[in-house]
């Protein structure tokens, strides 16, 4: 029984060796392919909140109209 115990643990840590080199090999080859896209081009900041506090500081200022219902 002791030695099967011992095999388990043996295939256990060989997975996760294999996992591990596994991973790396991954993730080189998303470094790499960044790499050969070249650099990274962000967006522009959204600044659309300017627009929207600005649009409702007007409404707040603009003079209050009763609707007329005919």
């Amino acid at each position: 029984m002791p030695q099967k115990i011992v095999q388990a643990r043996m295939w256990a840590q060989g997975l996760t060796i294999g996992v591990l080199i596994a991973a790396g090999a991954l993730t080189h080859a998303q470094r790499q392919k960044a790499i050969e896209e070249g650099p990274i081009h962000h967006r522009a900041a959204d600044h659309s909140w300017r627009d929207i506090v600005e649009y409702e500081q007007n409404a707040e200022n603009a003079p209050k109209t009763v609707p007329r219902y005919y």
